[in-house]
């Protein structure tokens, strides 16, 4: 696969969720906010959470802090399935009300010459029992929707996503994962998704490649990232 379809396709995956109404559980009620606009303005929580996020020294060598943090949403359609809606509200933890988190970070790698990144966010909520019900919301779209379609909204390109579970070592409190295929134009995008508790925080940890996943990298970042959680 050539560098310019690897970047179109990685697009796909990166370009935001604005002009859906994605909604990650039943009780995950989502925001309709842009990228742009989640990402905008950091609170001092947020820039306190941001110390507990993976360095590179915690992944295997090769991989290197990005200067801009790449971002692994799906782009959708207010079309679209509810499946879709679901997943791409997923995939950003958008949730707001009583769920919204009061405190988010998120950093990613890029593995030199190489397609493969990994991202590793945190996101902290007002109790464990908020955490819990995210990730049990997330659990819940992961488990009704095993493969769907979306379309993006501005250049129409449709994606067509299967998930299936990915066996996972048990972190913290707990969570769920999952390993994804997203196809466009017989073109793949391999993306997996790993979501831990730890007391009222979660860890957020995806791996993205148009290449061969690594998954040593994923679970060390993972890991690494519910312990720096646990120690906050």
């Amino acid at each position: 696969m050539s560098m310019k379809t690897a970047v179109v396709l990685v697009v796909v995956l990166a370009a935001g969720c604005s002009s859906a109404h994605a909604k990650p559980g039943a009780h995950a009620t989502p925001t309709h906010a842009s990228p742009s606009t989640v990402t905008s303005s950091t609170t001092a929580a947020d820039a306190l959470l941001a110390h507990q996020l993976v360095r590179a020294s915690d992944l295997p060598a090769g991989y290197v802090q990005d200067k801009q943090t790449r971002g692994t949403s799906l782009a959708v359609s207010a079309s679209d399935s509810v499946c879709a809606r679901s997943f791409a509200g997923a995939s950003r933890l958008a949730t707001s009300g009583a769920l919204a988190p009061i405190a988010h970070a998120q950093v990613s790698f890029s593995r030199t010459k190489s397609p493969n990144f990994i991202r590793a966010a945190a996101y902290r909520y007002r109790d464990a029992q908020s955490a819990q019900r995210v990730v049990t919301a997330v659990h819940d779209v992961f488990a009704r929707c095993p493969s769907f379609s979306a379309t993006n909204p501005t250049n129409k390109r449709v994606v067509k996503v299967a998930l299936v579970p990915l066996p996972f070592p048990h972190l913290g409190d707990g969570g769920v994962a999952t390993d994804g295929t997203l196809t466009a134009n017989g073109q793949h995008v391999y993306v997996d998704l790993v979501f831990a508790r730890s007391a009222s925080s979660i860890a957020y940890v995806a791996g993205l490649t148009t290449g061969q996943r690594d998954f040593a990298a994923l679970k060390r970042a993972a890991r690494a990232q519910i312990k720096r959680l646990g120690s906050g």
